[in-house]
């Protein structure tokens, strides 16, 4: 069991794109160990392993009613998005004590594998496909505040700086400024 420490926000590595695991063996099975312990200690519902400075793609989402036990998602694959939306209030372990409303695709079809490089696919709507599409984000070099359109992140930039955060809205790697609304 090892706790590691949370990468916050305005470290780089969260927005750089993780790596494919290539290797499925004893120290991919240990290093999901410590992402569930990490995620356990930090009482989050999901983990990415960037956000403990591993650049591999790997997460785990556990919510209590919905999954039955911690999940480990190995090199996830979103295959299909609803074009229907769910709100909810997101956080995250990188921006800590943090939340804010956001606007996701309600489900979502997701192929991935397991530690023992078994190939796996299921379907999630509301929570559960907000929390995979959170989680992939981070594989990806994104954090949720990128989903909010300019207005949204303009009040988000002040909840962050009153929590003394920096959002690094011109950092290079970034996908995606905030979106503009619809008129």
């Amino acid at each position: 069991m090892a706790i590691k420490k949370i990468v916050t926000l305005g470290n780089p590595l969260l927005r750089q794109r993780s790596t494919p695991v290539e290797v499925f063996d004893a120290s991919l099975k240990e290093l999901c160990r410590d992402l569930i312990d990490t995620m356990y200690f930090y009482r989050g519902v999901g983990i990415a392993g960037v956000q403990v400075g591993e650049l591999k793609r790997i997460f785990i989402i556990e919510i209590e009613k919905i999954t039955d036990g911690p999940m480990i998602f190995i090199n996830p694959v979103i295959e299909k998005f609803s074009r229907d939306f769910f709100r909810m209030q997101e956080g995250c372990l990188s921006l800590p004590g943090f939340h804010y409303d956001t606007r996701r695709p309600r489900s979502v079809a997701v192929s991935f594998y397991d530690t023992d490089g078994q190939k796996h696919a299921l379907s999630a709507a509301d929570y559960f496909a907000t929390a995979i599409q959170h989680e992939y984000d981070h594989l990806e070099g994104r954090v949720f505040l990128d989903t909010l359109t300019v207005s949204e992140f303009k009040k988000a930039g002040k909840k962050l700086a009153e929590a003394g955060m920096v959002y690094d809205l011109d950092f290079p790697a970034r996908k995606n400024k905030p979106k503009k609304e619809k008129a």
